[in-house]
């Protein structure tokens, strides 16, 4: 979009230049303030700290950040925040479920803990869960087209 913007209106290109700069200069320093009290830094740690050092005293927004690639990146190499969560991201890929997979639903009992199985739930991944229900409807699929028939040959 700010592409667009910078297309549609040349005159606003040296404020958006401005602006990305003073991003850029206020997300190294805040990271450096981070570093030096010995502070994770993340985001919202980062913000904090921008607005502590802005002699304006604006700082600078986390979606700012998440906007000014350059910014981002310098964000992304200095967090370890950022970093332990793309590892856990990472381990997650590459355990991603198979929907051909054959996972056996029968030896799941009802009188399990539902508390465990949540939180079990909560670590997977939106596409780890999606796969998971894919597999279940398709179980249930399968032992629905079982019974039919099963009942079909009761009546012959």
């Amino acid at each position: 979009m700010t592409q667009r913007l910078e297309l549609e209106r040349p005159w606003l290109q040296k404020n958006y230049s401005n602006k990305q700069e003073r991003t850029l200069n206020l997300v190294i320093k805040g990271v450096d303030f981070l570093k030096q009290n010995q502070k994770v830094v993340s985001l919202a740690n980062l913000e904090h700290a921008t607005k502590v050092i802005d002699p304006m005293g604006r700082g600078v927004h986390r979606n700012t950040i998440r906007t000014n690639v350059i910014a981002y990146d310098y964000y992304k190499n200095h967090s370890s925040s950022y970093q332990k969560r793309s590892q856990i991201t990472n381990k997650r890929g590459s355990s991603h479920l198979n929907v051909d997979s054959n996972v056996n639903f029968e030896h799941i009992k009802p009188e399990r803990n539902l508390e465990n199985v949540k939180k079990r739930y909560r670590k997977m991944t939106k596409q780890e869960l999606i796969n998971k229900l894919i597999q279940a409807e398709q179980h249930i699929a399968e032992k629905h087209k079982e019974w039919l028939i099963n009942q079909f040959e009761k009546l012959k």
